[in-house]
């Protein structure tokens, strides 16, 4: 098995050194079961908000293509009786709506 040293410095008092091996990698975790992230304006618990998503009957699930049309649909979404809604990562300006 060949090995080699390799570091990596981003600056003077921060700098990572490992080996590497010409071996392929091992295949990668996977993902945790359960990402929660819960932004409100109320500040429910996040046992509260699993419990309400949990019970939701309907998701929504928003993609659009400009972080505007994106905060349009979304209060569009809430106004009509909806209340959970997910935003997918891929939505351009994802976190100036959210």
């Amino acid at each position: 098995m060949d090995m080699a040293i390799t570091s990596l410095t981003l600056s003077s008092m921060c700098s990572y050194t490992w080996l590497q091996s010409s071996m392929p990698p091992p295949p990668p975790s996977p993902p945790p079961r359960l990402s929660v992230c819960c932004y409100s304006s109320t500040q429910l618990s996040v046992h509260k908000t699993l419990t309400h998503i949990h019970s939701s009957s309907v998701i929504a699930c928003l993609r659009a293509n400009s972080a505007e049309l994106a905060l349009k649909v979304a209060r569009a979404i809430l106004s009509d009786g909806i209340s959970v809604l997910e935003i997918v990562m891929s939505t351009p300006g994802l976190f100036k709506v959210v």
